[in-house]
């Protein structure tokens, strides 16, 4: 119940890591924050990817025309390869991550999503990356920067 109050934007495509989405989704939702889901596919809902192969459709809370004017206290970027990929080439999507990083406002990536970060060439303390960490760390410490705590694990700094 950490995170009362707290609303997050969750950003994916199509190829998203179903299983890891889940458990993030899960684990922000665990510690009462609202997450939300978006793509800028003009589709409702994204194609997933499990174990290499296709998953489930999952449904989008929020088109990504629709951000214009919301408030988010963070970002997530959940792993996937073909879902990074398609993310990279919107530039649509660069903005969003370099708005969330001006504005001061954390950023969660894991796995390949760590690559948007290079491309939005974010530096910040408010960025935390999963990358071989075990994900209740990864969440630990994403709700300790919601927080305004200081953080126990690593937090990512890409150089550019």
């Amino acid at each position: 119940m950490r995170l009362m109050g707290k609303q997050l934007l969750m950003l994916v495509g199509d190829g998203v890591d179903r299983l890891e989405l889940e458990k993030i989704k899960m684990g922000f939702e665990e510690e009462d924050a609202a997450v939300l889901v978006t793509s800028p596919l003009q589709y409702l809902t994204v194609e997933t990817a499990e174990n290499g192969r296709r998953g489930e459709d999952l449904p989008l809370d929020i088109p990504f025309d629709a951000l214009e004017g919301l408030e988010f206290d963070g970002l997530i970027i959940p792993d996937g390869i073909l879902s990074t990929e398609m993310l990279r080439r919107e530039l649509r999507v660069i903005d969003l991550i370099s708005r969330f990083h001006e504005q001061g406002k954390p950023i969660f990536a894991s796995g390949n999503a760590v690559q948007l970060l290079y491309d939005s060439r974010v530096l910040s303390h408010h960025v935390v990356v999963r990358e071989g960490t075990p994900l209740s760390d990864f969440l630990d410490q994403a709700v300790s920067v919601l927080l305004d705590a200081p953080a126990k694990y690593r937090i990512y700094r890409p150089s550019i």
